[in-house]
């Protein structure tokens, strides 16, 4: 497993949206889950899930107030998609959406960096909140993150500086690719979108419980959301398998228990990987079958 700390490009892993305008905040709070109208200062963040009229899984945002425009972090084939949603629902608000990934760079620091100078502590903050920082002479937004139980910080900053401060990290830090990355988000039960996060799921089944208010405003799906919170109708839960032997290709592939279909597979490497199954098979230990392959759920993802 990789050592931490290391850092890893997210530039096209990552999207990223600049929402300018007086009704930006109030837009977004009725699109998504979260209550977005509590960031009231500028460093403020919060994550947030947008999701669809039946209350399924468009992606999960990263939000920040900055001082000039709210920046959106999104799943970076996702992008597209999640601007024009927002576009879709701006009619008279004074809102401008612009897509700002390919101006931007994100590297992500995992693993505690408080001994390393030139990188802000971001220790005491709250997790998606945001300081502003110089690296390399290059202005950068710091992002208090977490990967599972380990600290990280998201570093992002116009591209033009991105050399100097990559130049500068690899100074102290182990660069990884976004297949070794893969292995950490999945090892530490992280839903990807395209896997976890599509419209296939709904935001409880997916654990993303923390990214939602049930004591806000309507949002887009809001009734759906409500409705299985309120009457416990949930029917799958997100966890994580391991299983012996160096079968990798278990992604996509039925998850059964006597030839009886009960979840699916939707992120795997040798070894371990995530997946829906239903309620009652959501239990550490249970033993069920993934395309001639023996899997045990080692952990539970979603409550």
């Amino acid at each position: 497993m990789t050592k931490f700390p290391a850092y890893v490009d997210l530039g096209t892993y990552r999207g990223r949206l600049s929402l300018v305008g007086n009704d930006a905040l109030d837009l977004l709070d009725r699109l998504t889950t979260n209550r977005i109208s509590d960031l009231t200062s500028v460093g403020m963040g919060m994550g947030a899930v947008l999701t669809t009229n039946k209350g399924r899984i468009i992606d999960l945002l990263g939000v920040h107030l900055q001082q000039k425009d709210l920046m959106i972090i999104t799943s970076g084939k996702a992008t597209k998609k999640v601007s024009d949603w927002i576009e879709f629902y701006t009619i008279m608000e004074d809102v401008q959406t612009k897509d700002v990934s390919d101006e931007t760079f994100h590297f992500r620091v995992m693993g505690s960096s408080s001994n390393i100078d030139f990188i802000p502590d971001v220790s005491s903050l709250e997790p998606f909140h945001v300081v502003e920082a110089e690296i390399e002479e290059t202005q950068c937004l710091a992002i208090s993150t977490k990967i599972g139980d380990e600290p990280g910080i998201d570093l992002i900053g116009s591209l033009e500086g991105k050399d100097f401060v990559k130049a500068k990290m690899d100074e102290v830090f182990r660069e990884i690719q976004i297949e070794e990355y893969d292995q950490v988000r999945i090892d530490a039960g992280v839903p990807a979108y395209g896997a976890e996060l599509t419209e296939d799921f709904n935001p409880l089944e997916a654990g993303l419980m923390p990214y939602i208010s049930f004591n806000k405003g309507c949002y887009i799906g809001q009734e759906v959301v409500a409705r299985l919170n309120t009457y416990d109708k949930v029917q799958r839960k997100l966890v994580k398998f391991r299983w012996d032997g160096e079968d990798c290709g278990l992604s996509g592939k039925d998850i059964a228990i006597e030839d009886r279909v009960v979840g699916v597979m939707t992120s795997a490497l040798c070894g371990f990987g995530m997946g829906f199954v239903r309620n009652a098979q959501a239990e550490q230990g249970n033993v069920m079958m993934c395309d001639g392959v023996q899997v045990t759920v080692s952990d539970i993802l979603a409550d």
